[in-house]
């Protein structure tokens, strides 16, 4: 994390690393098999605050996942999914 100030304009920037495993057990067919899911997931957020009438905060992730699986109708799976979102925030005085 790391912030940025000026004459009343604020700049953070975020980042991390999110990590994921689990291991999960089930029926199909009336036999049992067994899913190895992990997953990896950097993120980054930017915050721009101008005074206290605005602020922006767009972030975006990735993340990568797989799945092994035993006993099961397929042997593994991966995917990647992308997320983008941006928070906004806008204040008025009359």
């Amino acid at each position: 994390s790391k912030q940025l100030s000026k004459s009343g304009n604020k700049l953070n920037l975020n980042a991390g690393v999110q990590t994921n495993y689990a291991r999960q057990q089930g029926y199909r067919n009336s036999r049992l098999y067994t899913a190895y899911n992990s997953s990896i997931t950097p993120n980054i957020r930017l915050t721009y605050k101008w005074n206290e009438y605005l602020t922006l905060s767009p972030s975006y992730n990735l993340r990568f996942s797989s799945s092994n699986y035993e006993n099961y109708t397929i042997d593994q799976q991966s995917n990647t999914v992308h997320n983008f979102s941006l928070r906004t925030k806008f204040i008025f005085d009359l």
